[in-house]
Order: structure tokens, then sequence, then C-alpha cells
């Protein structure tokens, strides 16, 4: 291992899978690791630069030799909180030990995990989003890019949900897991009940049968919970007893159902043009 300093950077050069600190950070493509160190990786300048955007602590990280030099390096790390942060020059070999993408753009960092209420300068358009147990990764990295861009507030995950920083749902969400507060392990009987109590029309999904989704945009008030079930096997029924509306997207294609993430989108963007018009 040595040292050395390329302009504002202090730079560990490592060449071996067992340096410790390239030993930690592989640690942290498991759930467990991630739990254990409350630190969690991302790749990939672009969901690099939205953590920053957002507030979050670069703890480290890792470039590989030939990126290390490059303008958009250079620029990353002039960024405020980043400037300090320790940096791993390391061959590409090891980049890809660390990273989960098929090509991977030579920098991986690894990032505290904001608490549950941590939520960037998005504005909040009076939406929110339930998952009872969402388990495929890039479901929810998709749902949460969506809810993001429709100016939800929340994101709520039920028991035996996703990690929402897995590394294919950060990738999934091209950085927006960043922007939302993100709370998992939520009780849904609960939060219906307190949502419902703060005025908030909570709503669910059903592939037919429901109420036509232009219908109940049009008659919809002001703030909604969407509450969303498994990709497999759906809302629980008692859940869909609990919702205020049950609502259907218009398929006149035929097609039996809408990916999760789809139809979620689908209902967050329809709501949010029928408040804006």
């Amino acid at each position: 291992m040595a040292w050395l300093r390329i302009d504002f950077m202090n730079v560990t050069i490592v060449t071996s899978a067992g340096n410790p600190q390239i030993k930690e950070m592989a640690s942290l493509l498991t759930p467990r690791g991630r739990r254990n160190s409350g630190t969690f990786l991302t790749d990939g300048f672009k969901v690099v630069e939205e953590a920053v955007h957002a507030g979050l602590t670069i703890v480290r990280m890792a470039v590989q030799n030939e990126v290390i030099e490059s303008d958009r390096m250079r620029t990353l790390l002039k960024m405020p909180g980043v400037d300090s942060t320790p940096v791993l020059k390391v061959p590409r070999g090891l980049i890809k030990k660390l990273s989960t993408v098929e090509s991977p753009q030579g920098i991986v960092a690894e990032i505290k995990r904001p608490d549950a209420l941590h939520r960037g300068s998005a504005p909040c358009t009076g939406l929110a989003v339930a998952c009872e147990c969402i388990q495929d990764p890039r479901n929810l990295g998709l749902l949460l890019r969506s809810a993001h861009a429709a100016g939800a507030c929340t994101v709520f995950l039920g028991p035996g949900s996703v990690d929402p920083y897995h590394a294919h749902t950060i990738s999934g969400s091209a950085g927006s897991v960043f922007h939302l507060s993100v709370v998992s392990n939520v009780n849904m009987q609960e939060l219906i009940q307190e949502m419902k109590a703060e005025g908030t029309e909570v709503w669910a999904t059903a592939a037919a049968g429901g109420e036509p989704l232009p219908q109940a945009v049009a008659a919809a008030g002001g703030r909604m919970l969407l509450l969303l079930g498994n990709e497999g096997m759906g809302l629980s029924p008692d859940l869909q007893k609990r919702a205020d509306r049950m609502v259907s997207i218009p398929m006149p294609g035929g097609a039996e159902s809408l990916n999760i993430a789809v139809s979620a989108a689908v209902v967050l963007f329809t709501f949010v043009m029928k408040k804006s018009g």
C-alpha cells in the first residue's frame, strides 16, 4: 500500500482483494453487511452525484486507476462534503468485485445510510406510497424513481420487502431513493389508520372490477396514499378492505395486468396531472 496526492485528493493505492478496506466494502453487497455497518454501496458517477446532492455522507470511494484523474472525478471531488473523502485507487478487477453492473464506470462509493426521516429538497404533492411486500429490487427502484418524479413525500415498505439500499434498487431508481423518505418494516394496518386520521384518502389498485382510474381521479381530494401489494400475490384481502377506493387502470389492449412499478406510475401521474390541470 502506498500514498499519493493528486491535486486535492488524498489517495490510497490498493492492489489486492485482501486489503481490509476492500473486504469491508465487499461485505456491503450482502444484506447482513449493510445492516451491520449502516452503510451501502453504489456505483457510477450519476448515482454518486445524486447522493451528494441529497446531502448524504460519502464514507469512502474506490476508483479505478484509469478514472481517478478524469475531469469528472476531479469535479466530483470538488463538491461540498466530498473533497476530504478517502479514495482508494484500485485496478479494474477490484472495481468489478465491488460493482453489480456488467460494465462499471470505475467508481464505487460507500455511503452512510440515511435515517428513515431523511428527505431531500424535492417538493411534496400530498402523495405517499405503501408497498405491502415488494421483493424485486429492480421493481422497487423503478417505483421509487416514479414516486420521486411525481412528488411523493414518502414510500413505506412492509415487512419482507426488499432492502431499499440494495444495489439494484439504487441503480434502478437512478438515485431517486436518496431524495425520498423511505421507511421499512412498517405496520400497514397502523399506517392506514394514521393516514386516514390525517385526512388522507387511501387507494388500492385492482387488475379488474375497481373504479375506473379516470373517474376516481376526477373525484379525488388533495392527499392520497397508494397501497401496492406483492408482485405475485397482489395486495392482501385485509388491506384491500381498508382502502377507501379500489381503482382499476383501463387496459384496452387486453393484457391481464401491469408491472407493479408501471401501475404505480400510471396512478401517481394521473393523480398529479389532475391536480396540476
